[in-house]
């Protein structure tokens, strides 16, 4: 019997990490997200943006606030805030 288990980012490039994110959530393939995919047509609703911050939280090692994911439209926005935070976090 396997436990489901919730998508975790790795300890990679922002661009690595959120692509498998999201390959976890929709079920895409890498390839067909390009950084200009908008979040709402790969099926990125309230639950999985929820489902996303965790992931984020766990691989930052710290909680982001919900309020820094509800602006974001598309990958490559989603990238350049986990880059964004990743930077914070180790200044």
């Amino acid at each position: 019997m396997t436990t489901p288990t919730t998508p975790t980012l790795v300890p990679t490039s922002p661009w690595t990490s959120v692509h498998e994110v999201i390959e976890d959530i929709t079920g895409g393939a890498l390839d067909e997200h390009p950084p200009s995919a908008h979040l709402s047509d790969l099926g990125i609703d309230s639950i999985a943006a929820m489902e996303l911050l965790l992931a984020v939280e766990d691989d930052l090692g710290r909680p982001v606030a919900i309020e820094a994911l509800e602006s974001l439209r598309t990958v490559g926005e989603l990238i350049d805030l986990l880059g964004a935070l990743r930077s914070e976090a180790c200044s």
